[in-house]
């Protein structure tokens, strides 16, 4: 298993953060694969408002 470097935890830490307003200390008792995990539903999230703006627009 590879650990994450300090700027990609940071970039999962702060992306998640901005979708779900989850708080530090949870964020960083997360396994990495469950932020990783949570990053892609993010993921879908963002695509799915992005196409529900184009057809609504």
């Amino acid at each position: 298993m590879t650990w994450p470097s300090s700027r990609q935890l940071l970039a999962e830490v702060a992306r998640l953060a901005h979708c779900f307003h989850w708080s530090l200390d949870i964020l960083l008792d997360l396994e990495h694969g469950d932020r990783r995990r949570f990053l892609l539903e993010a993921d879908r999230l963002d695509a799915r408002a992005a196409a529900d703006a184009r057809d609504s627009g």
